[in-house]
């Protein structure tokens, strides 16, 4: 079977990874997906992602589990047609678990990929310094999430976050002296594309 590339973009807010995801999904023809998927309002709870970010931390990881396995099968009939690229994905919700819970059973899964959800062809992870990470995210619309306020004052999370990104083998990229057109590039040399 000729399958095209499923290309996941990982990272922590404010590294570029939406940017990055959007530029090459264009360049490329691709399928872009994004992880939690945008589901939009839904009567009274609102937006599901905001929802949820603000309950409690085993309602949290479930969301985005299930929201794994659904950008999973969207991306496995997509991919059939064209390339894929996938802002956040399973990687995330382990090294959030992990890194910011110590979520226990989530530990079998640093740097592994559960059989129900589609393994991307290569992970790209983005970096920047934490000084531009911070100004980045403060000037988004979005703003942050209470786990981006609680990784932006503890190093020692942000580290533990990293290492559980690095298990799982990706390319890293920092993007601390690129500008968008910079990222792209690279990103798109690494991967011979």
């Amino acid at each position: 079977m000729n399958r095209h590339p499923v290309i996941l973009i990982e990272g922590l807010d404010g590294v570029g990874k939406s940017t990055l995801a959007r530029g090459l999904a264009s360049q490329l023809g691709a399928t872009l997906l994004t992880s939690p998927p945008d589901l939009g309002s839904h009567g009274m709870l609102g937006p599901l992602r905001s929802h949820f970010d603000r309950r409690p931390v085993s309602m949290r990881r479930a969301y985005y589990r299930f929201a794994n396995l659904l950008v999973s099968e969207v991306a496995a009939v997509a991919n059939a047609e064209r390339p894929v690229v996938i802002d956040r994905y399973w990687p995330s919700t382990v090294a959030f678990g992990v890194g910011m819970d110590g979520a226990t059973d989530l530990q079998a899964w640093v740097g592994r990929y559960p059989p129900e959800v589609l393994r991307p062809d290569v992970m790209v992870l983005l970096e920047v310094d934490e000084h531009t990470r911070n100004r980045r995210v403060t000037k988004r619309a979005e703003g942050t999430t209470g786990e981006e306020d609680d990784l932006a004052n503890a190093v020692s999370k942000r580290a533990a976050v990293s290492r559980v990104y690095r298990a799982f083998e990706p390319l890293v990229v920092d993007t601390s002296s690129l500008d968008e057109v910079g990222v792209l590039q690279r990103v798109r040399a690494e991967l011979g594309l």
